[in-house]
């Protein structure tokens, strides 16, 4: 990389068998949103790590960390892109974090397209039809079944 750019990244692995996903960010501003179903919940998962390109190794090595989240049945995780809070209606108003952590929980207990398809469409209908100034990347799984009964 030239001197001055850097990249972020956020990387999530997910155990269908077990529930477990294991978590890390190199310097991603937007954490992972984990809806914890039984609790009604909103967590916010955001382990420790700087940008690719700020450091050749031994200082990402020392302060890159991963997180765990065990999903239980009919819990979600979400990955998105910073973008996705800076989306701005006509009059310059931003639907900000707090504005999109309420559309996951509107629409968390939805299936995965589904789920999608709304929160995209809802932060279309902020943005009123003006040009999204970043891109927008929203990724998802849930684990099926309901909370307390079997996965």
């Amino acid at each position: 990389m030239r001197r001055g750019l850097f990249v972020t990244a956020m990387y999530a692995v997910v155990e269908t068998g077990n529930g477990r996903v294991r978590v890390a960010s190199a310097g991603h501003k937007a954490p992972l949103l984990h809806w914890v179903a039984a609790e009604q919940k909103l967590k916010l998962v955001h382990p420790e790590g700087i940008a690719l390109g700020f450091d050749p190794g031994p200082v990402f090595d020392r302060t890159l960390r991963e997180a765990e989240v065990m999903l239980a049945p009919g819990d979600r995780v979400v990955l998105i892109t910073p973008g996705s809070f800076a989306v701005r209606n006509a009059e310059g108003a931003e639907l900000g974090e707090k504005g999109l952590y309420s559309l996951v929980v509107k629409h968390a207990s939805k299936n995965s397209e589904a789920f999608c398809q709304l929160v995209a469409s809802q932060i279309e209908k902020v943005a009123e039809g003006q040009p999204l100034s970043e891109d927008i990347v929203i990724v998802t799984v849930k684990r099926k079944g309901s909370p307390g009964g079997a996965a």
